[in-house]
């Protein structure tokens, strides 16, 4: 396993540019973020960060678009949270992606543990396709994840593997890979 650990520094000033951007995106009273605002407040930084071939878009004025399997009611708040957000100068749209058929055209694909859709198979629907596929499980990376949330002393983090993300077509921002709790380099890796 090849694993690189980054600065503490530079961790805490994306999760800060996190917490700002939630904080200006909601109208939550609450002094603590949820998990799940802080999921939000990453999948929406995410797509900050990454940078998608010309063909991944219609064209100039697409939406990037979000999908959200197995959830259709933490699709609900996604879409609320993040709705007139920009992200690389297109508007996001966040879908519900049901549990069962074929996964329709999206950017970002985040598959909840919730989900009935199982992460091989869903990393083997996208092969070819420009879909970054964010996931919260454990071996996650493993079964053809790019990006997986995990908790560590109880604050939510993210894990990469760049391997897929690359076979993919995405280009991740150096600065998005320098926060993560750690980055793995190879196809099956995070056992």
């Amino acid at each position: 396993m090849h694993s690189t650990h980054r600065p503490l520094g530079a961790r805490i000033a994306f999760l800060a540019t996190i917490a700002l951007t939630l904080a200006t995106a909601t109208a939550w009273a609450a002094p603590v973020l949820s998990e799940t605002e802080v999921k939000i407040g990453f999948l929406y930084n995410f797509t900050r960060f990454v940078e998608w071939p010309r063909d991944a878009f219609e064209h100039e004025l697409s939406p990037l678009v979000i999908g959200i399997a197995g959830d259709q009611s933490m699709a609900a708040l996604f879409a609320s949270v993040l709705a007139n957000k920009p992200a690389g100068g297109r508007h996001v749209e966040v879908r519900h992606i049901p549990d069962s058929g074929k996964i329709p055209n999206c950017h970002v694909l985040f598959l909840r543990a919730a989900s009935r859709r199982k992460a091989p198979e869903v990393a083997n629907e996208l092969a070819g396709r420009h879909v970054l596929l964010v996931g919260e499980e454990d071996r996650f990376l493993a079964r053809g994840g790019m990006v997986n949330f995990l908790m560590s002393s109880d604050r939510v983090r993210f894990e990469i593997n760049l391997a897929p993300v690359r076979k993919c077509g995405l280009v991740l921002d150096s600065k998005l890979v320098g926060v993560a709790e750690r980055v793995l380099q190879r196809e099956g890796a995070g056992e």
